[in-house]
């Protein structure tokens, strides 16, 4: 093939403009004294002042500052922009990179990334900065008014960083190694957000989703959509407003200040095969707490000795619990679960002060602990939990309570509750001390045929007015004979029989009685006899008052009485 002259000149033009290009681009200016100065001396490596095709280095020993001035702006634009940026020294010396009341009118660009490393600062005295990559921060960052924009890489924060009256926008700061953040005055807006360690005094932090460990807010305002606390954190001060809030595996504290979650709080922590749970846990002292629904999950508590709780939804905790011992809190519906594969953790609501105001319900799976305050629950309903209540708290219950499996323990009290309503096997159980237990009239309320109510740790008189009392409105009728008959006591001091009946006193008081009452009622045309399934007795009859009487084989309560086979026909109980 014959040699082409212009071809290979052509070919070795284009390949010098692209060698020259290269180098251009990638130019490298190093600021070469060792002293401070300003950012426009003749102290560059290169010769000249920086530019946007170049990557400046302020990297060599001795301690220094170089510094950025109004001067410098005005007289020098063409030097404000840079291709990458990196402040570092070796060890035993420190420099700084000074922007000194610049304005926000011509800022630093940093067209790619700006590195700020070890033994290195940047500080911005209410001048701009502008990051086009990313913002990597292994030394220390300080801003004083003026704006920084760093919204098409991410901030890496690895050393400290604080602000003071500063105008800050990202879209990524990851802060998780960091030694120090402080915010106070200005703003900050982030769309993700992950930190270790920030305090916020004043001014306002903003972000789409936050991770946040160990925080103390103490004033301003903390806007969030998503926030994961899983450090110690604390606020006494401030507004922390956020869409759902979550705190895990460690303790959020709050003395003062307000906190909005506008969705969801969640409390939860971390059982493990070794050693203790990691806990996840609020405390609440002081100030305004306000969300939608509350849960503590497994391991996930809320302590609350002061401030305002309002929950415009449910309380629920599942393998967790809530201790209230002053303050008060609002709900709509308070849930205590209990998951019975966890036996060893208890799910558990302990009240001994404040105030507790539901609005519908309060439902018992677990145990809900009653030692002190007030408690006001419409209905109360204890679905295989138990409802303890101990000396002198204040029940403030209107509508009904509902045995559904439950229990009612009380200890030295007297209380006043709702009419009930029986729907499972459940108890009462009497304990030390002098105690009153007193229903509404109940016998409005549909009992379940199949359910028992046991009566336990009875102390009283046959004939009322004993050690302990069992109240039904204050008349013989407020319980019908169908729901008395539903009624037994188990073993109470001085009886000889074990299991004894339950009969009403005129003043409404139930006491036991030896012999269970026959209860009888019109079906249609037919007489329906009631008497107590587990009483142990037998159901007779006799065409005569006096007798002979016999057994009906297989008579089982409810017994019909056909009237139009039998128009005459008397009946009586036996026991067996």
């Amino acid at each position: 093939m014959a040699f082409n002259g212009a071809w290979f000149r052509r070919f070795v033009v284009i390949a010098r403009l692209v060698c020259l290009s290269s180098v251009a681009l990638g130019q490298t200016n190093s600021w070469i004294s060792p002293s401070s100065g300003h950012w426009e001396d003749a102290s560059w490596s290169l010769g000249v002042l920086p530019a946007a095709n170049q990557s400046v280095m302020i990297t060599n020993a001795g301690s220094k500052a170089v510094g950025i001035f109004s001067t410098t702006s005005a007289n020098f634009p063409a030097s404000m922009t840079v291709s990458d940026l990196t402040v570092s020294a070796p060890d035993g010396w420190k420099n700084t990179l000074l922007l000194n009341f610049l304005g926000t009118a011509i800022p630093l660009r940093i067209l790619n990334n700006c590195t700020i490393g070890t033994n290195a600062s940047l500080e911005n005295l209410f001048s701009g900065l502008q990051v086009g990559g990313d913002l990597t921060l292994n030394g220390s960052f300080v801003q004083e008014g003026g704006v920084t924009i760093a919204t098409n890489g991410t901030v890496s924060v690895y050393g400290s960083m604080l602000l003071t009256n500063a105008s800050l926008s990202f879209t990524d700061l990851f802060a998780a190694g960091a030694d120090l953040m402080v915010q106070s005055g200005g703003s900050l807006d982030t769309s993700n957000l992950d930190v270790e360690n920030f305090t916020l005094y004043a001014g306002s932090l903003r972000a789409q989703t936050a991770f946040l460990g160990n925080f103390s807010e103490q004033g301003g305002e903390f806007d969030l959509v998503t926030a994961s606390f899983s450090g110690n954190s604390s606020i006494s001060n401030g507004l922390l407003v956020s869409s759902n809030i979550e705190v895990a595996y460690n303790n959020f504290w709050q003395a003062g200040g307000n906190v909005v979650a506008k969705g969801a709080m969640f409390m939860f922590g971390l059982l493990e095969d070794y050693g203790p749970p990691l806990v996840g846990s609020y405390t609440l002292q002081g100030g305004f707490l306000q969300c939608q629904s509350l849960s503590m999950g497994e391991v996930g508590y809320f302590d609350q000795t002061g401030g305002t709780n309002r929950v415009s939804g449910d309380v629920s905790m599942d393998r967790g619990g809530y201790t209230l011992g002053g303050g008060f809190l609002a709900d709509s519906n308070a849930i205590v679960y209990n998951d019975g594969f966890f036996e060893d953790i208890a799910t558990i609501f302990s009240q001994s002060g404040g105030v507790h105001w539901v609005t519908n319900a309060l439902t018992c799976y677990g145990q809900y602990q009653f030692s002190g305050g007030t408690l006001v629950a419409p209905t109360i309903a204890l679905n295989g939990g138990s409802f303890t209540v101990s000396s002198g708290p204040v029940i403030s219950n209107h509508a009904s309570i509902i045995f559904n499996g439950g229990s009612i323990e009380i200890n030295n009290t007297t209380q006043r509750l709702a009419s009930a309503l029986l729907a499972g096997y459940s108890t009462i159980r009497f304990g030390p001390g002098s105690n009153q237990l007193m229903f509404a009239d109940s016998s409005g309320q549909t009992w379940s045929n199949s359910a028992q109510l046991v009566i336990l740790g009875w102390n009283g008189s046959m004939s009322g007015g004993g050690t302990d009392q069992l109240f039904f409105g204050n008349s013989a009728h407020a319980l019908t004979p169908g729901q008395l008959q539903q009624i037994e006591f188990i073993s109470p001091p001085g009886f000889q029989s074990q299991d004894l009946f339950a009969t009403i006193l005129p003043t409404g008081e139930v006491v036991p009685t030896t012999r269970p009452r026959l209860a009888f009622s019109l079906s249609g045309a037919n007489l329906l006899l009631q008497w107590p399934a587990f009483s142990g007795f037998v159901l007779q009859a006799s065409t005569n008052a006096a007798g002979p009487f016999e057994d009906i084989s297989n008579a089982a309560p409810p017994f019909t009485n056909d009237i139009s086979q039998f128009p005459r026909r008397f009946f009586r109980l036996r026991q067996q």
